[in-house]
């Protein structure tokens, strides 16, 4: 194989949408209130409600750094 016919299959590579490993049971999301990972799964197991982690949790009711880094959990629960 020829070095550019190497380079189109590393591109591709980075095209496929690699597997996002999840967040573990008790790595906390939200620090004021020790909300975990777990605790959320439990309470949204269908889909992530914000406003519904709010009213249950207190999810970004105090320094609001989890609501700020949302993009880097939301995904991972």
């Amino acid at each position: 194989m020829d070095n550019e016919f190497l380079h189109l299959i590393d591109s591709l590579n980075e095209l496929i949408p690699q597997e996002i490993e999840k967040l573990g049971e008790e790595d906390l999301v939200c620090e004021c209130f020790c909300v975990s990972a777990g605790m959320i799964r439990e309470v949204c197991p269908a889909q992530i409600d914000l406003t519904f982690l709010s009213e249950k949790l207190n999810l970004g009711l105090g320094c609001q750094g989890c609501l700020k880094r949302k993009e880097d959990w939301i995904s991972r629960i």
